[in-house]
């Protein structure tokens, strides 16, 4: 098997899990690390196998690599991601892959121009669990969907410094972890709704640390999503069909999940109890069906895989995560931060 060697801009949490997949999968290697605290890159390089620990992003990007990933705080990742691809490096960017849509676009077409391999980090969308959601709704399973919920909330620790709280930084829900609500809903829906309603609150330093976005489609589905850093909360998404639902449990994780295939539905509206219509959550004759499609590793080894084979097959984006998806996203959460007073 050839060696798939990646070069790491940036050494916090999120390096640190596609650190741990790599490091877990045969074929990958982890050549080179940098960030702009060094000792950050070098504590990184003592717990997971790294082949060197550079000084700089220019000595990173001079050397011999399949794919430069990109894994810093928002604000530096268009610079950063611009600077790779003019060196003729491959780039896999973490979300958000800048933080409007004009940048993002700016990089796909640079990454075009140059011939060069670019992707969002939306690992995520790599996961087995959703290709096996895809694959239930591609079958008619739960016919027409038509409505989407996902709720994902957590709670950062107060520090009005970092990376989640500084707008410096390109803080906030929505490019957090509001952006993964995005992804669900794309993955069902698509990325083209017909129209876009957001709010949110923004708290003491001026970030979304709770956001509301509604999106309608053409078909008339909607999906209803809401966010937050400073929640703690049950993470759930539900997409419900007419003929079933699925319920996904830690959605942003995703491998563990309930489909609930309907019966068949009687009208109780004559009932003597006064109940008008169906009011069964799964109609008489239905099926329960657990879904369970655990991580290898973390979850992220499904991403660096698909973008390896990608990579090694001469294509210049991932097909799993496609460039015009991400901007699309974009377009969705512009449109979504412009709505907020």
């Amino acid at each position: 098997m050839k060696t798939f060697i990646v070069g790491i801009i940036g050494c916090g949490v999120i390096a640190k899990k596609f650190a741990e997949a790599a490091s877990g999968m045969e074929g990958v290697e982890i050549a080179f690390v940098t960030d702009a605290f060094l000792d950050s890159a070098r504590s990184f390089a003592a717990e997971y196998p790294v082949g060197r620990v550079l000084e700089s992003v220019d000595e990173l990007l001079r050397q011999d690599l399949d794919l430069v990933y990109i894994a810093t705080p928002n604000t530096a990742h268009f610079e950063l991601a611009e600077k790779a691809l003019n060196c003729g490096k491959n780039v896999l960017c973490e979300k958000p892959m800048t933080v409007n849509v004009k940048e993002t676009e700016a990089l796909v077409q640079l990454a075009r121009k140059k011939g060069l391999f670019l992707c969002e980090g939306l690992w995520t969308k790599t996961l087995p669990f959703y290709q096996e959601v895809k694959r239930i709704i591609k079958e008619g399973i739960i016919g027409d969907v038509r409505v989407i919920t996902a709720d994902y909330f957590f709670r950062a620790p107060w520090n009005p410094g970092s990376r989640l709280l500084n707008p410096d930084l390109g803080g906030g829900t929505i490019l957090d972890i509001g952006i993964y609500e995005l992804v669900l809903v794309d993955m069902i829906l698509g990325t083209e709704p017909v129209s876009v309603s957001s709010t949110c609150y923004k708290g003491e330093t001026g970030v979304d640390e709770i956001t509301s976005i509604t999106l309608k489609y053409k078909d008339g589905a909607i999906a209803s999503l809401i966010s937050s850093i400073r929640t703690p909360a049950p993470q759930k998404a539900v997409i419900l069909g007419i003929k079933g639902r699925i319920e996904i449990e830690e959605f942003g994780r995703a491998q563990k999940g309930v489909l609930y295939i309907y019966g068949e539905e009687r009208d109780t509206s004559g009932s003597s109890s006064g109940r008008a219509g169906v009011r069964s959550s799964v109609p008489e004759g239905g099926e329960i069906i657990p879904l369970h499609y655990p991580h290898e590793i973390n979850g992220f080894e499904f991403e660096i895989r698909a973008i390896r084979e990608a990579i090694f097959a001469g294509k210049k984006e991932c097909d799993l995560i496609t460039l015009q998806d991400s901007i699309n996203i974009h377009r969705i959460i512009e449109e979504a931060r412009n709505q907020w007073d």
